[in-house]
């Protein structure tokens, strides 16, 4: 009986255990900083990494003095200060734009305004708030911004659209073999599935899931929230790697 007993405490608290985990996975959400800390086991240096977040704010006709206060008050919650400002007010399209570059970031923060036109002369006012933050060095602290960022946007209703890209680098070039070992680690780091991997001549890339990472898109059916790609700079001996969540929105 004592065995017996013994037994079934043993596998309530494995039951119990699983559960916990499961509740913990669930609530599990990785972002930039993890992204950055997905480095730390490879050569790689990072060189800068960088944050677009953007979304749709209240359909109004704004005046440059409301665009100005939405941008403004970005500003002033992310704590950045000095910065240029710039106003474009041409045909259906108003933009208010401020920003700054230091030695260690860039920062732009823009409200467009675009007048479309709906149907027989009846037009209606759109506006997009974009949030870019370049960091050249503490890249660790992406994560701080995307966080900030996620509040600011929540705050004003907003659904915030997110892209993060990661510049690495390391002398020489990289065998195919090594390359493939690196991208599955990146992959890996964040409990995540490589979906393909190609090699052509100087560049090798991959795609991946992580499903404890927010945004994806659809490519051929699969979900793709990890864009990973590396070339050869022959000019400067060194291998590039770019690591974008959720997938690289420029050539290279």
């Amino acid at each position: 009986m004592k065995i017996y007993r013994k037994l079934l405490f043993a596998t309530i608290l494995v039951i119990s255990l699983i559960l916990i985990d499961n509740v913990i996975d669930e609530d599990l959400v990785y972002g930039g900083e993890e992204l950055v800390e997905a480095f730390g086991n490879t050569e790689f240096r990072i060189e800068d990494t960088e944050l677009n977040v953007w979304g749709e704010y209240i359909p109004q006709y704004m005046t440059k003095e409301e665009m100005s206060m939405v941008v403004e008050g970005v500003a002033f919650k992310l704590g950045i200060e000095n910065y240029h400002a710039d106003f474009v007010d041409v045909k259906d399209k108003k933009v208010y734009t401020i920003e700054k570059s230091s030695n260690d970031a860039h920062t732009k923060i823009e409200l467009v305004e675009i007048v479309e036109n709906i149907d027989n002369g009846t037009f209606k006012a759109r506006n997009y708030l974009t949030v870019n933050i370049k960091l050249y060095n503490k890249c660790k602290s992406i994560g701080y911004f995307e966080d900030e960022i996620n509040k600011i946007y929540s705050d004003m209703e907003m659904i915030a659209t997110k892209g993060l890209i990661i510049t690495a680098s390391q002398l020489g070039e990289i065998s195919d073999e090594n390359a493939k070992m690196v991208m599955e680690d990146i992959v890996e780091a964040l409990k995540g599935e490589v979906k393909s991997m190609v090699s052509i001549q100087e560049l090798k890339s991959a795609y991946g899931y992580s499903k404890y990472m927010d945004d994806y898109v659809v490519s051929n059916g699969e979900k793709i929230n990890m864009d990973l790609a590396m070339t050869y700079n022959e000019i400067e001996n060194k291998t590039i790697f770019y690591v974008a969540t959720p997938v690289i929105t420029f050539e290279y």
